[in-house]
C-alpha cells in the first residue's frame, strides 16, 4: 500500500499599503469647523455621524469636487460645531513628512468640556495633504471635524459650495454673509 503524504505550506504574506495612495476620501462640507448645527426645529437637518464609519484611513477634502485637501483642527471645537453634537478635533500638531506615522490624541467636545470623549488616531503628512486612521466614534452625534469655511444651508448652492454667494437651489436669493 503506498501513501503519499502532502504537506501544506501556507505563506501569510503582509501586504503594507502607503496610506497617501489607499485611503478614503471624505468630502463633506457639514464637518467644516465654521458650520454651527441648528437646533431650531423650523431649520432641523440630520447631524453627521461616524458611529458607522469603518475603521481605515481617510483623507478630508472640501469644495464641489473634493478639490482642496483639509485637515482635522488642532485645537478645541465648540459642541454642535462640523454639523454635530459632539465634533472631534485632534489634541497636538500634525505631523511633518520626516515624522512618518504618529499616534496622537482626539478629542470629543461636549458640555464645555473640550475633551469628554478621547481616544488616539495615527496621522501621516503625504506633502499636499493628510492622511487620518479613524475608527467608529462611540455613539452618533459624533463626528471629526475638518475643514473652515461657512457651507450653503442643505437647499443652497454657489460656485463653491460655501459663503458667499449662496442661492436657493431653484434659483432664490443671494446670501451673502
Amino acid at each position: 500500500m503506498l501513501t503519499i503524504w502532502f504537506i501544506a505550506v501556507v505563506v501569510q504574506v503582509v501586504c503594507s499599503l502607503d496610506p497617501c495612495t489607499n485611503s478614503i476620501e471624505i468630502n463633506n462640507k457639514y464637518r467644516s469647523v465654521e458650520y454651527h448645527y441648528s437646533l431650531d426645529a423650523a431649520h432641523f437637518e440630520p447631524m453627521v455621524c461616524d458611529m458607522h464609519l469603518q475603521p481605515g484611513w481617510y483623507r478630508f477634502t472640501q469644495g464641489l469636487n473634493g478639490s482642496m485637501p483639509v485637515k482635522i483642527p488642532t485645537t478645541c471645537v465648540s459642541e454642535y460645531h462640523c454639523g454635530t453634537h459632539a465634533p472631534f478635533w485632534m489634541n497636538g500638531t500634525h505631523p511633518t513628512v520626516a515624522d512618518d506615522i504618529v499616534v496622537k490624541q482626539i478629542c470629543g467636545s461636549i458640555s464645555m468640556n473640550c475633551c469628554r470623549y478621547e481616544s488616539t488616531i495615527r496621522v501621516k503628512n503625504c506633502g499636499a495633504f493628510y492622511v487620518y486612521e479613524l475608527k467608529p466614534t462611540i455613539g452618533c452625534s459624533m463626528a471629526y471635524c475638518a475643514g473652515t469655511g461657512v457651507p450653503c444651508s442643505r437647499h443652497q448652492t454657489s460656485q463653491t459650495g460655501y459663503q458667499p454667494g449662496c442661492k436657493d437651489i431653484n434659483g432664490g436669493s443671494v446670501i451673502t454673509g
